[in-house]
């Protein structure tokens, strides 16, 4: 397993090969939000145990992140849940406008999430930039 510093300097590596400026707090700063987006993504996709499955779910009027349970007896619950993608878009949003690079999130919780590129991606290409590894 990698330690800390070494999956960084390996997001910096990643970033630097794709010809975009990051400094040392900026891989932190999009290691972190990858990871978050991702951890966001495997809350969508939901989980479950002996006694229940449960998954985030937006509001489709408000936007509204909720956690929604499903008893395997009973009836389903919702509550209102932190909206931890939203901050974490914003601050790849802003590093990637400051650095004039593109980013991309791969919607599958099962690979990484974010795609950086000083080039424009599509769903079609993103694989060829570079991936802010998470794992």
């Amino acid at each position: 397993m990698k330690s800390p510093y070494q999956q960084i300097t390996e997001t910096l590596q990643h970033l630097t090969r794709e010809g975009v400026a990051a400094d040392w707090s900026d891989a932190v700063a999009l290691r972190r939000a990858s990871m978050t987006i991702n951890r966001w993504q495997q809350l969508e996709c939901g989980d479950s145990n002996d006694y229940q499955s449960w998954h985030v779910e937006r509001d489709e009027v408000t936007g509204k992140p909720y956690m929604v349970t499903h008893p395997h007896k009973g009836s389903a619950s919702r509550r209102a849940y932190p909206d931890k993608e939203a901050g974490a878009m914003k601050r790849i949003k802003a590093i990637c406008e400051r650095l004039n690079c593109h980013y991309h999130i791969q919607g599958d919780c099962r690979g990484e999430s974010l795609y950086i590129s000083i080039c424009p991606m599509t769903a079609q290409d993103y694989h060829r930039a570079a991936c802010i590894v998470t794992a």
